[in-house]
């Protein structure tokens, strides 16, 4: 028993060190956030969001604008359009307003989604003709 415990404080503490910045249920920031490693967000962000690495929104956070990252789970809300460059995970309190692209997805049941998705070689191909890597502001590479 005792050995199911500590791998269990051993994976949440591996979790919790990967994930670098957090935007805090309450805080609201207005302009785009540019990330290098992996980004929580519980708060508000009116702006586009360019994330390297991953990418977690929780079920209080929300984005009004574009975002791109590598990898994503999301839980809250994203009203703009939603590139994610490998893999997207769509929880059952997901609620996405706009088009996605991206080359792999898992939803929930219960994840709202309204728009247009494109996924596989056509979603890379979309990637790299309409938002390439060199359209990402210099800070973000």
């Amino acid at each position: 028993m005792a050995f199911f415990s500590s791998n269990k404080k051993e994976e949440k503490t591996q979790n919790q060190e990967s994930i670098l910045s957090i935007i805090a249920q309450g805080m609201q920031v207005q302009g785009d956030l540019i990330i290098e490693g992996d980004v929580r967000i519980e708060g508000l962000i009116k702006g586009n969001v360019y994330c390297k690495a991953r990418l977690v929104i929780g079920s209080q956070g929300k984005i009004i604008g574009k975002v791109d990252s590598e990898f994503a789970t999301i839980s809250g809300t994203i009203d703009g359009i939603l590139i994610i460059r490998d893999t997207l995970q769509l929880t059952e309190t997901a609620k996405i307003y706009g088009d996605i692209i991206t080359d792999k997805m898992s939803v929930q049941a219960g994840a709202i989604f309204s728009g247009n998705c494109k996924m596989g070689e056509e979603a890379k191909e979309i990637i790299e003709k309409n938002y390439p890597l060199d359209s990402i502001p210099k800070s973000f590479l």
